[in-house]
């Protein structure tokens, strides 16, 4: 296969999958689980963290997921289906993957590892408190492009790669694609999980009808779901 993907079931991977599988790119997975002490080799990231995607016709390792992203549309995706080829459309596009998968994905992370780290109920009650406020001024600002689009996609009008990029990280807002773990699952991830759980239930997307327009109309893609659900199913292996 011209792909390996290192992988753990988390939302910035699983938009790499996501995209590899519209464009119907043939790929090995590779799952990575630091819970239980996997290291990745730092020839394919030096941070030693995934998603990581190994080119094995250039001999060439990728990682960064944006990264990841563009450099398969740019490889693959030569009719411009997913990313526009043409600058200035393709721009607008940029500006709306690196806010989604940099600014939001990122205040998400700090903040559901700040939960993770408090000592006392007040200091998590706290972390909790201000992470709503962030989250919703981001998903405000997701809900009126929609608004603006008027046709279901934040940018373009067929599923493409702001598509993939929204979903990777609203989809754990929804409770049918993003169940709790089972109490079989590695203690750090469960921990983990619980945090993340408290963080996002302060964010009711029901408040956003478009980006819960978007969810359902996601959730009503069998292929989609079933990326989502069977990754996220491997850590109660």
């Amino acid at each position: 296969m011209p792909y390996d993907l290192y992988f753990m079931p988390t939302g910035n991977n699983i938009r790499v999958i996501l995209l590899l599988e519209a464009l119907g790119i043939q790929y090995k997975k590779h799952l990575h689980n630091p819970f239980i002490g996997d290291k990745l080799d730092f020839t394919l990231n030096p941070t030693g963290k995934v998603p990581a995607l190994l080119d094995t016709e250039h001999d060439i390792a990728i990682f960064e997921s944006a990264n990841i992203l563009l450099y398969l549309c740019d490889k693959h995706d030569t009719e411009g289906q997913f990313l526009p080829l043409q600058p200035i459309e393709r721009a607008q596009y940029l500006s709306w993957l690196f806010k989604i998968i940099g600014e939001f994905q990122t205040t998400k992370q700090l903040f559901i590892s700040s939960t993770t780290a408090a000592k006392t109920p007040k200091d998590k009650a706290l972390f909790v408190t201000r992470a709503s406020k962030v989250l919703h001024q981001h998903l405000k600002a997701f809900n009126h492009q929609m608004s603006v689009n008027k046709n279901g996609h934040l940018l373009g009008d067929d599923y493409n790669i702001i598509d993939i990029a929204l979903l990777s990280v609203l989809f754990d807002f929804d409770k049918d694609l993003y169940p709790k773990m089972g109490a079989n699952d590695h203690i750090g991830m469960q921990l983990y999980l619980a945090n993340k759980w408290l963080v996002l239930e302060t964010a009711d997307l029901t408040k956003y009808p478009l980006l819960k327009v978007f969810i359902d109309k996601m959730k009503n893609n069998p292929t989609i779901v079933d990326i989502i659900k069977s990754d996220y199913s491997m850590w109660e292996k």
